[in-house]
């Protein structure tokens, strides 16, 4: 089966510095152009940025291949694999394990 990457608190710090970090440069760069204020302010960039942002990440997430077999889904588990340990419903009495 192949290694499955999982998200960590370093990535998601990473993401959340960069998002502060592109809401200050954007504050900076309105606030150097005198015309770029007033544009902003009667736009829905707000709204239109968090509308396309979120609809990239989930399509991006909706496609990654193997997401749902890989991080213990409702699917069966891959043939070839051994049930998951401490499950009696899938304990094999022939290598001395316990039913229930």
């Amino acid at each position: 089966m192949a290694d499955v990457r999982r998200i960590g608190w370093r990535e998601v710090v990473v993401v959340a510095v960069f998002a502060v970090a592109v809401v200050l440069a954007i504050e900076v760069v309105t606030t150097l152009v005198p015309g770029l204020r007033e544009a902003l302010d009667v736009t829905p960039v707000v709204a239109i940025g968090l509308i396309v942002v979120t609809a990239a990440l989930l399509w991006r997430l909706a496609t990654r291949p193997g997401l749902a077999d890989a991080d213990g889904g409702d699917g069966p588990p891959p043939s070839g694999g051994d049930p998951s340990p401490g499950d009696p419903s899938r304990a094999d009495p022939s290598r001395g394990e316990p039913l229930g």
